[in-house]
């Protein structure tokens, strides 16, 4: 029996004037915060919003000490809520956990009921942490392609190739047989986006090259785009007639100096993504499309397996742009 006083371990970040510095430590029940499910933690993983957490950024975490992690899986421990049981497996993704109340780099969590999906127990929460918000906000940004085209497109580019996001949109865009171009800067991964069937790499100055002017040579008819900033706007130009764009991130910057000409001369369409505005419905479907046989052998080669001892090694090696694509974390 679980108890206030119990005391179990989580990464903790802390500010230490204009400067902060992340560790596992011990921490109580009692510590966590309110909220109708107790869960003890099995899986998690790194993602973008994490790092930026662990580096204390204002946007993201504004409270310190703090304990990051946007996605868990685990078991239910105690319930308030009659919806839920000790013993079921339940899954925390694209919600507002780990931002600015304490998140899934733990042993356990406290969370609102709002917040958990139950899941069958023979899925492998392993793979379902290997997508993570991250990777189901990929599969929103493949459809949205796909829903602006009466056929499938026949090729498109992806931004931040070597992340977890822009990786598992690949995946299910090589599913489907459409060629992919990679753009990174990065020299480290190049053989693994190989690995995976890349059709072609580009560095992101010689994107930025060819798109000087207010229109590029038409060459994909589709593009996700990490980024923002001058990578998206030149994006917006090479994109083909009719075509379409999902923007996901800001990982570059949040501004995006454009011109009309590729909305008015080629119609293409510009689409947000934001996958923590799914309902339990939506992400119950994407579930569904995630665990999806024709996909694991290829996302197996796309993430990491590490344990919580090593996790502040990797969000070090993460923020120096060492790791390719996701790190999943076992918990218990």
């Amino acid at each position: 029996m679980i108890n206030d006083q119990d005391i179990f371990k989580a990464l903790i970040v802390r500010k230490h004037n204009s400067s902060f510095s992340y560790k596992i430590e011990e921490k109580k029940i009692q510590d966590l915060p309110k909220g109708e499910l107790l869960i003890k933690v099995n899986y998690t993983n790194i993602n973008f919003k994490d790092a930026m957490s662990c580096q204390g950024n204002p946007s993201i975490t504004r409270r310190f000490p703090h304990t990051p992690g946007i996605d868990a899986c685990g078991k239910v421990i105690h319930s308030s809520d009659p919806e839920f049981y000790p013993e079921d497996d339940v899954l925390i993704i694209c919600r507002p956990m780990g931002l600015n109340t304490s998140g899934g780099f733990a042993e356990f969590i406290r969370i609102p009921s709002s917040w958990a999906i139950k899941i069958d127990k023979e899925i492998k929460k392993e793979y379902l942490m290997a997508f993570g918000t991250a990777g189901f906000t990929g599969i929103i940004a493949v459809n949205s392609i796909i829903k602006s085209f009466n056929n499938l497109p026949s090729k498109v580019i992806v931004s931040g190739a070597t992340g977890g996001l822009a990786l598992i949109s690949i995946l299910i865009l090589k599913n489907l047989g459409i060629k992919v171009t990679a753009l990174t800067r990065s020299k480290l991964f190049l053989n693994k986006l190989k690995l995976i069937g890349i059709d072609e790499i580009i560095h992101p100055d010689k994107l930025i090259e060819i798109t000087k002017q207010n229109l590029a040579l038409p060459k994909w008819d589709a593009a996700i785009d990490v980024l923002g900033g001058d990578i998206l706007s030149a994006l917006i130009k090479t994109v083909k007639p009719k075509g379409s764009i999902s923007v996901t991130g800001n990982a570059q910057s949040t501004s995006l100096n454009t011109n009309v000409l590729p909305f008015i001369l080629r119609g293409i369409s510009l689409n947000g993504v934001n996958a923590e505005m799914l309902g339990k419905d939506e992400i119950y479907n994407l579930i569904d499309k995630a665990i999806n046989k024709s996909l694991i052998p290829d996302l197996i080669k796309t993430y990491t397996l590490i344990n919580f001892d090593e996790l502040p090694k990797y969000i070090d090696s993460y923020l120096k742009g060492e790791v390719f694509g996701r790190v999943v974390v076992k918990i218990s």
